[in-house]
């Protein structure tokens, strides 16, 4: 089987296996994986064909995807099956593309896959950093055959790439904004593949275009709709102010959060869940309010006592994000499992959901599973991991060595951007990173085999001589 037949084979066999698991895991888990996000997105969606009003702080672009899948079916499980597809698609191409196994081989990165119980579940999970994974996968892909495909230029071929690319780098950057810090990654990528000079002006004129796209027609769109755009940042830094609170016990600052809570001492009663896994713990009925936290009026008073806290205690600051950096990589604990959850608010009813035993079976396989292997929920470990792997696989991988590079480069980078912020103890923030390691490991697994495979046969034949 030559190599034209052996990509046409491999594309069939992905083609089918991720149409068959997107569609047999959304009926097992429909109509997805919802969480409180996820049921925020799907209000902002719904708005954007129905009504106007309200308040959002989330990006705008999976919501701009839910609404289109749901005005053509009316359904919501729509999106957990094109999302599921693509997730699959994506991550099997990669997969084969890094490996570039023979035929008989492709069937076991697939199997090993497609088979793990986080990526089944994930794969339907209404969670944005999940359209960021298929967006680093189709650059990955994409760029794996950019030279070949782009040799012949001609304004079809450079129109196809602007558009190929605009998509892309909107999807990257569009579903989580913090995924901006692996912008030098995708710049060095789109560098080692260019294959001209025409090319490479219309990658980085697409790459201008979805940044612009991503964060300033947002703000437009939301002021269309008349939807107040809140502010994720006042909510880390909220959260910071009360940590520096409670590492100083300073009195001047007992009272400075008091007009963002439910009572004269929120300040204070927020104190006691600061070392909590989730920052969601500071805001309750008798601290600081979610809501108020969020609205754009209050802005600028919270930057104000932010940085007013930062001058008067520069040292706290410092072991404060020091602190919140180590814990983040897992180094006291393993991250938290929130947010994956059978019934949130007992809400899913609403989306057409019914709570099968099946659908219980799937929750409480990937459960299970995280319990029990608490390295998958430990950053620093699986980095390492991610390390020792791409120094391995220069034996297996000649050829395709720079993608371990690459993979791994995107990995560490991503993370570091919630290593920045450190508000974010929850394994979901650490997936993206975690999946990208979880791709080397399968590639290297199936060489290792495949290689081995193919010594015992030589060493057979000279037996037989």
């Amino acid at each position: 089987m030559n190599d034209e037949q052996k990509y046409s084979y491999q594309q069939r066999i992905i083609l089918i296996i991720s149409a068959i698991a997107s569609i047999w895991l959304t009926l097992i888990f429909y109509p997805g994986v919802l969480y409180s996000d996820s049921f925020a997105r799907w209000d902002l969606a719904l708005k954007t064909l129905h009504s106007c009003g309200g308040i959002n702080k989330f990006t705008i672009l999976p919501s701009l995807w839910m609404a289109l899948t749901y005005f053509l079916t009316q359904n919501f499980a729509a999106f957990s099956v094109l999302q599921s597809f693509l997730f699959f698609y994506s991550s099997l191409r990669l997969i084969a593309i890094m490996g570039n196994f023979k035929t008989k081989w492709i069937w076991m990165p697939l199997i090993l896959f497609i088979s793990f119980p986080l990526f089944q579940a994930y794969s339907v999970y209404h969670e944005s950093s999940i359209g960021t994974v298929i967006g680093i996968n189709f650059l990955l892909i994409v760029s794996s055959c950019a030279r070949k495909r782009f040799q012949e230029i001609n304004a079809a071929k450079l129109s196809y790439c602007f558009l190929v690319y605009l998509l892309i780098f909107s999807t990257i950057f569009g579903f989580r904004q913090n995924t901006i810090i692996i912008l030098p990654a995708v710049i060095f990528i789109v560098l080692k593949t260019s294959s001209s000079k025409k090319i490479l002006i219309t990658q980085a004129l697409a790459l201008v275009i979805s940044l612009i796209f991503v964060y300033s027609l947002p703000d437009l769109f939301l002021k269309f709709k008349d939807i107040q755009k809140g502010q994720e940042t006042n909510i880390a830094m909220a959260w910071e102010t009360a940590e520096i609170i409670h590492r100083t016990h300073d009195p001047k600052y007992e009272h400075c959060l008091d007009y963002l809570g439910n009572s004269p001492n929120a300040t204070m009663n927020s104190l006691p869940n600061i070392e909590e896994d989730i920052w969601l713990s500071l805001f309750n009925s008798n601290a600081l309010s979610i809501f108020k936290v969020q609205i754009p009026e209050v802005s600028q008073h919270i930057q104000s006592d932010y940085f007013r806290i930062i001058s008067d205690h520069p040292k706290a600051f410092l072991e404060n994000k020091i602190y919140n950096s180590v814990r983040m990589l897992g180094f006291y604990k393993p991250l938290a499992f929130y947010e994956f959850d059978e019934n949130r608010w007992n809400s899913l009813p609403s989306y057409g959901c019914r709570l099968t035993e099946l659908r219980h079976k799937g929750f409480k396989r990937v459960w299970k599973l995280m319990r029990r292997l608490a390295i998958i929920r430990t950053p620093y470990l699986m980095f390492i991991l991610g390390i020792l792997m791409v120094y391995a696989g220069k034996r297996y991988l000649k050829e395709n060595v720079r993608y371990l590079n690459t993979t791994l480069g995107l990995a560490l980078l991503y993370y570091l951007g919630f290593l920045l912020v450190t508000e974010r103890f929850e394994f979901r923030y650490f997936f993206p990173s975690f999946y990208l390691i979880s791709v080397i490991l399968i590639v290297l697994l199936t060489k290792t085999f495949e290689s081995q495979s193919r010594y015992f046969k030589f060493t057979k034949e000279n037996s037989n001589v």
